[in-house]
């Protein structure tokens, strides 16, 4: 090999020496330069994650959902808090619970506190309202969520994975698998109870008219003393709006009326679909409500 070949060979793999290094460099500037960025990503991610989240409705929107909601309703999301009063109703406990629904197995009722039976009865309804609170454990899960009446009918339904309901003493809250978008045919239902109960009101009493001393040392002895004037039954002045089942009277006290909308049609469901509710009734009072002769058998 001649001396000028032997100085080519050499510039040539300095030249390949020098590319290398340059690849080199390239290649771990580039790698930290796309760590950096999927780090940025990742984090402008999570930030906007965490700005979808929905925010948790305060005791005046809470309020205003109840109050809006009717009675014996199942609702979706969103779901509101328990407020310590609304209407004219106060908060007297809570509890929570857990049911396991199967698909084609029907339907579970929640339980009452400490896993007795479900307080629900067909006599009193509107004393006590139930706000309850549920969701599927298992996501893919659609619950079919109901309020069942004393003949097992159910008086409300929608199908949701979670949501809240609000109905009075006289449905049960009960959950039904409906459909999965997995391969599970089971789920278990986490819920929670509020219960609330009417606020007693005071009925105002007509104050006796006391004798003052100076009437009573000049007026002059009597025999007998004159009895009080019986006071006046109350009389009905009106339902009171949004709880249909109460009607105000005329001296600002509040109970439940057969004359109002909610209570009697609560009431013609007990009698003409019960199977002996002529028997507690007037003749005159089943054809009110009934709209036909009550049985004679």
């Amino acid at each position: 090999m001649s001396k000028r070949q032997a100085t080519a060979i050499i510039a040539l793999l300095a030249v390949i020496a020098v590319a290398l290094v340059a690849m080199f460099v390239y290649l771990v500037g580039f790698g930290n330069d796309t760590q950096q960025s999927g780090q940025a990503e990742g984090e402008s991610a999570t930030e906007t994650s965490a700005s979808a989240e929905p925010a948790g409705l305060d005791t005046e929107e809470s309020i205003a959902l109840l109050e809006g909601a009717g009675i014996d309703v199942v609702m979706a999301p969103p779901v509101p808090e328990a407020p310590e009063r609304w209407g004219d109703y106060v908060l007297n406990d809570s509890w929570d619970g857990q049911v396991r629904v199967f698909e084609g197995s029907g339907v579970e009722s929640i339980r009452g506190k400490d896993d007795g039976r479900f307080p629900a009865t067909m006599n009193g309804c509107g004393s006590q309202m139930y706000f309850v609170t549920f969701r599927s454990v298992a996501d893919p899960v659609q619950l079919e969520a109901q309020l069942i009446n004393a003949v097992d009918e159910p008086v409300a339904s929608e199908v949701l994975d979670n949501g809240w309901m609000l109905g009075t003493n006289c449905a049960t809250p009960s959950f039904a698998f409906h459909s999965s978008d997995a391969e599970g045919n089971l789920t278990d239902v986490a819920y929670t109870v509020h219960e609330y109960r009417q606020s007693s009101v005071a009925q105002a009493t007509p104050p006796t008219q006391a004798q003052s001393p100076a009437a009573s040392q000049s007026a002059p002895p009597q025999t007998a003393a004159p009895q009080p004037a019986a006071p006046s039954e109350p009389t009905f002045v009106h339902c009171v709006p949004g709880l249909s089942s109460n009607a105000v009277y005329s001296d600002g006290s509040t109970r439940r009326d057969t004359r109002c909308p909610e209570q009697r049609a609560l009431e013609a469901e007990r009698v003409c679909g019960g199977l002996y509710g002529w028997q507690e009734v007037s003749r005159e009072r089943y054809i009110e409500l009934c709209g036909v002769e009550p049985p004679t058998g």
